[in-house]
């Protein structure tokens, strides 16, 4: 059973033209490339072929594949090099090479790489004293030069401070500037590019779109502080939905408070509350967007 199941839900991952693992079972859900979605692979190499370590290191190691396949090929890798092996049945019983061992390669350059590390060291020794020798000259120099020199006068002072008064200003003007809270917020369908629902907050008030190309269903429901907002659809026959929050007060906010997408939920726990104009949360696999103003 568990082979069969592997071989379904991987299946159309090896048929794509993609080479690399997808982040859920439908690839237009998610993003395409997830490397923690290879654990059969590991199932495979421990338990399949049956290769697992004796001692620490790889040092000695046992080949005890399972009775589910007629031929088997791998090649596992270890600390020590790879361990190659192909097995095939006989009879019932599955006939291996006895002589399969390590295909670890020699470094040839391992002397020259201790030529060039002591090298490199007394270099950097060399190169070390010097600069302490001849800085420790420069400094006294410079002491030497300073005890001449005559001390800081009035306008100099007035110039330096001057120079800081001009930074803080343009600081405060370029680093400062506060956003507004915004005033409007609107959902968009990312795939059609229809508008969803828009809501003024100065006003309370808000409209809702029915007649969308893709089905979405909206229901608004409203409390003392805001509203409630659900956007419901069918995708491949499953459902899916997302729930919005909008507080209102003296600083509105939005979030997306729960949703049935993808496995992560990225627009619930990824993306935060919305409390100022230019503000984003976006669902990718719903392709729902929502933006304030």
């Amino acid at each position: 059973y568990c082979v069969e199941r592997m071989l379904k839900r991987y299946g159309p991952m090896i048929e794509d033209e993609c080479s690399t693992l997808w982040e859920l079972w439908r690839k237009e859900q998610g993003t395409i490339n997830h490397g923690w979605t290879g654990g059969p692979l590991t199932i495979m190499s421990k338990y399949f072929f049956g290769v697992s370590p004796t001692s620490e290191g790889y040092e000695s190691y046992t080949i005890c594949p399972q009775n589910l396949f007629d031929s088997l090929s791998a090649k596992v890798g270890t600390v020590k090099g790879d361990i190659t092996l192909s097995l095939k049945k006989e009879n019932g019983v599955f006939v291996y090479d006895s002589q399969a061992t390590f295909q670890t390669q020699p470094d040839e350059y391992f002397v020259l790489k201790i030529v060039l590390a002591c090298v490199g060291g007394v270099l950097l020794v060399g190169m070390v004293v010097y600069h302490f020798v001849v800085g420790r000259k420069k400094m006294l120099q410079k002491v030497q030069q300073a005890r001449g020199d005559k001390p800081f006068k009035a306008m100099d002072v007035m110039v330096y401070l001057g120079v800081v008064l001009v930074i803080i200003v343009l600081f405060s003007v370029f680093f400062t500037e506060e956003q507004s809270s915004w005033k409007t917020l609107e959902v968009v369908d990312d795939q059609s590019g229809e508008q969803l629902f828009f809501y003024n907050v100065v006003r309370n008030e808000y409209k809702i779109n029915t007649a969308n190309s893709n089905g979405w269903q909206i229901e608004v429901q409203s409390q003392a502080d805001g509203l409630t907002v659900t956007f419901t659809r069918a995708i491949e026959g499953e459902k899916h939905f997302n729930t919005l929050k909008i507080t209102r007060g003296a600083t509105p906010t939005a979030k997306m408070t729960d949703s049935l997408c993808g496995f992560h939920q990225d627009c619930v726990y990824n993306f935060g509350e919305i409390d100022k104009a230019g503000g984003v949360i976006v669902c990718s696999p719903n392709r729902l967007k929502v933006v304030s103003a």
